[in-house]
């Protein structure tokens, strides 16, 4: 009876390390991943933010000194296993931690899909639409402000153009009232904008006057 109930107990704590060992093994899969979007965001603004790679390459070695010893967690004293669990758990907080302050590798593809002057053009209606406190503004005010030295007829088809681009990518959404053609930016465009702030700072500082 004793050597029965001995066994039970012992087969319950195979199971749980081999679950344990299994939920680390899919932590860290997650976390390379992770790693992964790191490096793309890096090498996109390589030199831009030296602070934030810094804590990369921390982090990138704590995962290796880590991912040394998940292989043998079934062999590991519980005390060790324990320490293990909280380094993991800790290790996640800090990719969270970096994650939270990096662009998406989908963002960074959208940017990329953009050429200067259209990124240059939806930065300076964001700054417009802030500085007047409205959701809106005409496709034609637009225009005005980034070209003051054309007349809006010479730069109609080359705004409404670069517009288009920004629709199609889903940042602005464009409505039809009365003879007027108004633009407002999305959510998603929105929340490329909190993804960009560093960029945008240096897109606006020269309000955005392209000539192409």
């Amino acid at each position: 009876m004793w050597f029965s109930k001995k066994r039970e107990e012992d087969n319950e704590y195979r199971e749980d390390l081999e679950r344990l060992n299994a939920n680390l093994k899919h932590s860290f899969v997650k976390i390379k991943e992770d790693i992964k979007a790191i490096k793309e965001w890096i090498d996109y603004f390589e030199g831009q933010h030296t602070d934030h790679k810094n804590k990369f390459n921390h982090v990138e070695r704590r995962l290796a000194d880590i991912d040394q010893t998940v292989s043998y967690v079934l062999l590991a004293p519980s005390k060790q296993q324990a320490r293990l669990i909280q380094q993991e758990e800790k290790l996640e907080e800090e990719v969270k931690e970096i994650l939270e302050q990096a662009p998406s590798p989908q963002y960074l593809k959208l940017l990329d899909d953009l050429t200067e002057t259209q990124k240059s053009m939806f930065y300076r209606l964001a700054l417009l639409l802030k500085e007047a406190d409205q959701e809106w503004m005409t496709i034609k005010s637009l225009a005005t402000d980034l070209y003051p030295n054309k007349q809006y007829d010479q730069v109609r088809s080359t705004t409404s153009e670069y517009v288009n681009v920004l629709v199609e990518s889903g940042l602005l959404e464009k409505r039809r009232r009365g003879k007027q053609t108004y633009i407002t930016i999305t959510k998603k465009g929105h929340q490329l904008l909190e993804k960009s702030k560093h960029e945008m700072a240096q897109k606006v500082k020269n309000r955005g006057k392209n000539k192409d």
